[in-house]
């Protein structure tokens, strides 16, 4: 899978969504930037040869706000 590509397509996430994911995307045991994640996942569900399932990063502790 190519870490690079055109930034042709924009997606929308609301805020608050995109912050979680962020969050989540930390604690990826591969350190794999956001837009690598949401490209694995594409490939993955788009069923592309190869293409691993995508597992999700443990959970975050509760937040003490």
């Amino acid at each position: 899978m190519p870490t690079k590509g055109n930034p042709r397509h924009a997606f929308r996430f609301d805020d608050g969504l995109w912050e979680a994911f962020q969050d989540a995307a930390q604690r990826d045991p591969f350190r794999r930037v956001p837009a690598v994640i949401v490209r694995d996942f594409v490939a993955w569900y788009a069923r592309q040869r190869k293409a691993p399932a995508p597992k999700r990063p443990d959970a975050a502790p509760p937040r003490c706000d």
